[in-house]
């Protein structure tokens, strides 16, 4: 109830209606502080409802990646047909290597099969992530800013990091464009004596590479 010279005000509060006492109101900075993070969440896409916030997951761009942060390694395998036993160790083994940015796999076409014999055949391809360096070079004399983009990996390094790891070991063959493994397996099929010999052959190129021949 308001005092006797009509001030109306509670102690720890301001009286409101039919007596009741509010809670302090905020303050006038307080106010305008909030206003302000109002503002810049709805500028980037947040939903505002009765002052409280809250994140638009449909906002184009929210779900990209921050600088600096390298996604996981995209493996094509829409031109693999899936053949082979150990294409996809090999394939696991590549998943592993950080310095590689992308694998494609694909069906080559001397893939074939006869009787009591199967030759499948397979490329991978590869890309190397990049670097960007900060360098000079001297122009009239004078040391001039670039930028060096300078690859990860190579075909040679690739051949060693292959070697090291259980299960695929060093390639059958490797020159600077090209690695090759050669698996032979016999596979009997049940009731079955002689069984069939299957030859699988798998090289791996650099994407974007430059051809050799």
């Amino acid at each position: 109830m308001p005092n006797g010279d009509g001030a109306g005000v509670a102690a720890g509060g301001v009286a409101g209606a039919g007596g009741v006492d509010c809670p302090d109101a905020p303050s006038a900075d307080a106010a305008r502080h909030r206003a302000k993070i109002t503002a810049t969440r709805r500028r980037r896409g947040s939903t505002v409802i009765n002052g409280d916030i809250s994140k638009n997951s449909s906002t184009p761009g929210d779900d990209l990646p921050v600088p600096g942060y390298d996604k996981a390694m995209n493996v094509d395998t829409t031109a693999w047909t899936g053949e082979g036993s150990f294409t996809p160790v090999l394939i696991d083994a590549l998943k592993t290597i950080d310095a590689i940015e992308f694998v494609r796999v694909e069906d080559a076409p001397a893939s074939r099969a006869d009787s009591g014999y199967a030759f499948i055949s397979n490329e991978v391809y590869v890309k190397f992530r990049v670097e960007t360096r900060r360098g000079t070079v001297r122009r009239f004399g004078i040391p001039w800013p670039r930028q060096v983009d300078t690859k990860l990996l190579t075909m040679a390094g690739l051949e060693a990091a292959l070697g090291a790891i259980e299960g695929v070991g060093a390639p059958d063959y490797g020159d600077p464009g090209m690695l090759q493994y050669l698996r032979t397996e016999r596979i009997v099929a049940p009731y079955q004596a002689k069984g069939v010999k299957v030859v699988e052959m798998v090289r791996i190129y650099e994407a974007g590479a430059a051809s050799l021949s």
